[in-house]
């Protein structure tokens, strides 16, 4: 419904009960620095769709939803009822309610305060915590969701910073799936991998030892196996 605008996917996320699908977007006619932008297009948005019994996807009334300048990543908690998106452009994450017919609404109190240049995210496997991989700042931001109203809050870690240091440039962040217990990100221009401890009652991370891990040449991605083995690194001289 926006002629000449270029719209730009940029992540997609899948509800757990299959229910729904949000992918966010940015337009590149509105956000585009150093560039030329058009003065009538809403940069940022997360398109909704319901996912019927043969897979189609309909598009959710109202969809898409606006979603700040430049969301890159979106994601859903465990229990279907909120969905986040991380805005590059703002430096914050943007936070919605899941209602009938896969609308989303804003959570009231939002956006929250993130590192800079947010590119990535993920939640914990039962869905009270969310990690946020910082690009510019080289950390992880950590929020505690509240169960009942789905508001995250920035975790302070014991040093009593809300700072996690990775290594440099970290594009994308993982909580290991079969305990919810690790964090990890891909760090891009740093060749490795970084890793965190999840304290299981608070959110809280600390490094886990020896962090970061070498990897190959910007790595792009980082993803866990879900049975609960610890990956094993093997670094030859």
């Amino acid at each position: 419904n926006f002629a000449g605008d270029t719209l730009a996917p940029t992540g997609v996320t899948v509800l757990a009960n299959n229910n729904a699908v949000y992918v966010s977007a940015y337009d590149q006619s509105a956000y585009n620095p150093g560039g030329t932008t058009s003065s009538n297009a809403n940069p940022g948005w997360i398109f909704g769709y319901a996912v019927g019994s043969n897979g189609a996807l309909t598009p959710a009334a109202g969809s898409p939803f606006k979603a700040g300048v430049k969301p890159v990543a979106v994601a859903s908690d465990p229990t279907n009822r909120f969905v986040y998106a991380t805005d590059f452009a703002s430096n914050q994450l943007i936070g919605y309610t899941i209602q009938s017919g896969s609308v989303l609404a804003f959570l009231i109190n939002g956006p929250f305060s993130a590192g800079s240049e947010p590119n990535a995210l993920t939640i914990d496997p039962r869905g009270k915590y969310i990690y946020v991989s910082n690009g510019l700042s080289n950390s992880v931001t950590a929020f505690t969701i509240d169960l009942a109203t789905g508001t995250p809050s920035s975790i302070v870690n014991t040093t009593g910073s809300q700072t996690n240091n990775t290594d440099t440039d970290p594009v994308s962040v993982v909580v290991d799936a079969a305990l919810g217990r690790f964090v990890y990100t891909a760090n891009y221009l740093g060749n490795s991998i970084s890793g965190f401890r999840a304290n299981p009652d608070t959110g809280a991370l600390t490094q886990t030892q020896a962090t970061p891990y070498p990897s190959g040449l910007k790595p792009a991605v980082v993803a866990t196996v879900p049975h609960g083995n610890h990956s094993i690194q093997s670094v030859t001289p």
